[in-house]
């Protein structure tokens, strides 16, 4: 809450184990941050509510349940290193080969607890009338680019082409090329719920013409 975070919000259940700013190593996965967020769901007004779930076991490091490791890192003598340190010093193709898998395994994981969502929201009789929507704030760079488990330098496709995963009711599903950005993602949804986009806000609903005929994307270096 001193950052901000709980601004416009009702209620802000941030799980890390310190008491300063939460870095990547103290969060904890998803599979708590779904438990969490399901057990507050159960306890409140189900008619109308908004929900943030904000996950990062995508980022190092890279501590996936083993069930999900073996997934993925199936050749044999392969590290399970995920640390920060690992990712720092890989310098062969088999300790970046490793470190792409725990991170696809993290991917999976992640996934897994999505589906834990979406299931507890049928269990719970509201997922036909709720509007879902799944995305990531960026991607990463696996050696393209000469770059390396990296997303805080130049903006190229495969940093910021992210997944936008968007389930409305009464919408058929389809796969679309309607061009967006993170910024529409605040009006779509105020859209969607009916309530007037302010016209101070910079992105637009993506189910309003005319669409963005460009996205801009900017990269800070301090």
């Amino acid at each position: 809450a001193q950052y901000g975070f709980d601004r416009g919000f009702d209620c802000l259940s941030a799980l890390h184990a310190d008491q300063g700013f939460p870095d990547l190593a103290s969060l904890l996965c998803s599979e708590r941050i779904t438990q969490r967020m399901l057990e507050w769901l159960r306890k409140v007004p189900q008619d109308k509510v908004f929900i943030l779930v904000w996950a990062v076991d995508t980022h190092a490091p890279y501590v996936a349940p083993d069930a999900f490791v073996t997934r993925f890192l199936s050749r044999p003598g392969a590290s399970r290193d995920g640390s920060i340190r690992a990712i720092l010093t890989a310098r062969t193709e088999s300790q970046f080969r490793a470190l792409i898998d725990l991170y696809d395994a993290e991917i999976c994981h992640n996934d897994a607890q999505i589906g834990q969502i979406a299931s507890a929201l049928r269990a719970l009789g509201l997922w036909e009338d709720a509007t879902v929507l799944v995305t990531g704030d960026h991607g990463e760079m696996f050696m393209e680019h000469g770059h390396f488990m990296m997303h805080g330098g130049a903006p190229y496709h495969e940093v910021v082409h992210v997944p936008l995963i968007l389930k409305v009711p009464g919408l058929r599903s389809e796969r679309n090329g309607r061009l967006g950005g993170l910024i529409d993602v605040m009006p779509t949804l105020l859209d969607l719920s009916g309530i007037p986009i302010p016209e101070t806000c910079q992105g637009r609903s993506l189910f309003q013409a005319p669409l963005a005929p460009h996205i801009v994307s900017e990269s800070f270096r301090g």
